[in-house]
């Protein structure tokens, strides 16, 4: 596969900053990214500079992360997300650092998965390596919502033992809290 050129944005920097040096300045005091080719900065700045000024639901649409401009074109992404992929103290090679799902009209679903591989996009990343660490984190994630949910009902357990707040009503915690250590100051006295 053909990996192209990434577009480097080109940063003012402060000796081409338009405030004169008077005062203030987020680019020359504290650093600020503007591409002054895409107009882009710092969370509204996509992956490659496009080539010419952003226009205002474009930079929008960026600053979301539901629009880049990477591989030389513009991208919807439906979904983005970073992997952490080192365990055990060493990096999957087979997982991207990073993955996205754009819509892609060339494509037979309509769908293009991209994975970051070194700083590139890369259309199609190893999909079976990906989708089973995928699934790895899926499955992960569900057992942490089977707990979260088991103590969540263990928690409304505890409130619903516990009289109502005059003020608030059933499941009060700042009441919950404060009846419980009443309770704890008789049963130790």
């Amino acid at each position: 596969m053909e990996k192209q050129k990434i577009r480097e944005h080109q940063f003012i920097t402060p000796a081409e900053c338009d405030c004169g040096g008077t005062g203030h300045c987020n680019i020359c005091d504290g650093g600020l990214a503007i591409c002054k080719i895409c107009g882009g900065a710092e969370g509204s700045l996509p992956t490659e500079c496009p080539g010419e000024k952003m226009i205002a639901h474009q930079d929008e649409a960026v600053y979301a992360g539901k629009l880049d401009f990477f591989n030389g074109q513009w991208t919807v992404i439906l979904s983005s997300h970073r992997i952490d992929a080192y365990s055990d103290n060493h990096r999957h090679e087979d997982i991207p650092q990073a993955y996205r799902v754009c819509e892609n009209a060339d494509s037979v679903t309509g769908l293009m998965i991209y994975g970051l591989y070194n700083g590139e996009w890369i259309a199609n990343p190893n999909g079976r390596a990906l989708i089973r660490h995928l699934l790895d984190e899926l499955q992960k994630a569900q057992e942490e919502i089977k707990i979260s949910d088991k103590l969540l009902a263990e928690r409304n357990r505890v409130l619903e033992a516990i009289p109502e707040c005059p003020i608030h009503g059933k499941q009060c915690i700042p009441h919950a809290m404060d009846w419980i250590q009443r309770k704890r100051g008789k049963v130790s006295a």
